[in-house]
């Protein structure tokens, strides 16, 4: 896991396709991903894993899903197994052959608002999922704001923001610490709401169950570890 200030060609290629994966068109930053990173207020952490370990994972995730499909979704399991494996072999040929190979499996989005630091952005590439990468992210993601990250100013505060629907990834924020602070109406887009949550960082007590307050806005959000 590392810091990465600005993405290779070929990282950015990998960054989209996750991105692709995980998001949905309208909370996707697009070819405006390098500049976002750029940014001075922002950083970026990259999961990498040796090539050969993407191929394994996708084909350990089509085995799984093969296992657990029923007789009528087997047809709909072997295509995702298919195209899982497509795309390890394709990172592959990306990364180039040889035993130091790297595929990214993951990556987490900071930077700062003001005198907070915000969690912008945490996805996982389908074959690393549900191994524990998210919360690894997410924790070096803190540990990075904590310290003062690019900005070299540490924060007391940090934000993310989380679809009401995505319970796995909020019980996972709620685990490290984070806790609601309002509700914003429309913030992914109409009639898809958003939860504020915030870290307090050091000593400040923390609320078993805050209330939750109902604010219209509108912006960009965490994502989703997968």
């Amino acid at each position: 896991m590392r810091l990465c200030e600005v993405p290779s060609t070929r990282e950015l290629e990998e960054l989209l396709a996750i991105e692709r994966d995980v998001f949905p068109e309208n909370e996707r930053f697009g070819f405006g991903f390098e500049a976002h990173v750029r940014n001075r207020l922002n950083g970026l952490i990259l999961a990498e894993a040796a090539a050969e370990a993407a191929a394994g994972a996708s084909a350990e995730a089509a085995a799984g899903a093969s296992a657990e499909a029923s007789a009528e979704a087997s047809a709909e399991a072997s295509a995702e197994a298919a195209t899982l494996t497509a795309a390890a072999e394709t990172t592959s040929r990306h990364v180039g052959q040889g035993s130091h190979a790297q595929t990214i499996a993951g990556y987490c989005i900071f930077g700062r608002v003001a005198a907070a630091g915000v969690i912008t952005k945490i996805a996982v590439a389908a074959p690393f999922r549900r191994r524990g990468l998210g919360t690894a992210l997410l924790q070096r993601g803190i540990a990075e704001l904590a310290r003062g990250g690019c900005s070299r100013h540490a924060v007391e505060e940090i934000m993310l923001h989380v679809d009401p629907e995505r319970g796995s990834a909020r019980k996972l924020y709620e685990s490290l610490g984070f806790r609601a602070h309002e509700r914003l109406t429309a913030y992914y887009g109409l009639g898809r709401d958003a939860i504020l949550m915030r870290l307090q960082l050091g000593s400040a007590p923390q609320p078993t169950e805050p209330p939750i307050s109902t604010t219209s806005e509108g912006g960009s959000h965490s994502g989703r570890e997968g």
